[in-house]
């Protein structure tokens, strides 16, 4: 199936595992009450081709459907008051780099801004180890605009929120399943700093706040 039919396809809602059906709303009320009706159908409609980019995908931890991360990313930014291209990049964030859409159908569909915003923090297939590969987006993402950092930030946000509640249920095989400790902190601590950075003495400086305090608690 092609990328532009891939996003306009419609998607079932919820998913299973174990024998049991997880239903998702179809929009969070915060989202629907925060912008106008025709701001919620692109939401909409971002959600469908989201779902259909990741059918299929899970957590690589718990096991549950990938699309929880996507829309927690955008739940976040939607809570906190974020316009409605970052709204929705944070639901396509990594439709492009895990689910074979192409940038130029996320700007036919949702617009220049979003497919820039989407492609900004989306990884490029490169050579080297994990952490060379680390490295350089971090060189990218360090000179990336505000935008994009806070796009990036909520996302690693959900991301370390997620470890957090998965050591609670999995403890340390939560390592295991994922990379190792050692690994993680590296790489979600160096985040930390470029976000620190590069959000200072801004508005978006309380989300690199709120990811400092998860990382500290979960690499305590």
């Amino acid at each position: 199936m092609g990328s532009r039919m891939l996003c306009m396809s419609e998607a079932r809602e919820g998913g299973a595992r174990g024998g049991v059906t997880l239903h998702f709303p179809r929009l969070p009320v915060s989202m629907v009450l925060r912008y106008s009706a025709s701001d919620v159908r692109r939401i909409a409609a971002a959600r469908r081709c989201a779902e259909v980019a990741h059918r299929g995908m899970r957590r690589k931890v718990s096991g549950l459907p990938y699309i929880i991360h996507p829309l927690g990313v955008a739940v976040l930014l939607a809570a906190a008051g974020y316009g409605i291209d970052l709204v929705i990049a944070g639901l396509l964030h990594d439709a492009v780099e895990d689910g074979a859409v192409e940038p130029r159908d996320l700007e036919r569909q949702f617009g220049e801004t979003v497919a820039r915003l989407v492609v900004s923090v989306t990884n490029t297939p490169c050579g080297g180890t994990w952490r060379e590969r680390k490295t350089r987006m971090f060189e990218h993402i360090g000179g990336a605009s505000r935008e994009s950092l806070t796009l990036k930030c909520a996302d690693a946000l959900d991301n370390v929120r997620s470890i957090r509640t998965d050591l609670e249920t999995y403890r340390d095989s939560v390592w295991l399943r994922l990379r190792s400790k050692d690994d993680l902190e590296w790489y979600f601590r160096g985040l930390g700093e470029i976000f620190a950075a590069g959000l200072a003495e801004t508005p978006d400086m309380f989300l690199a706040a709120a990811f400092a305090a998860e990382v500290r608690g979960v690499f305590r």
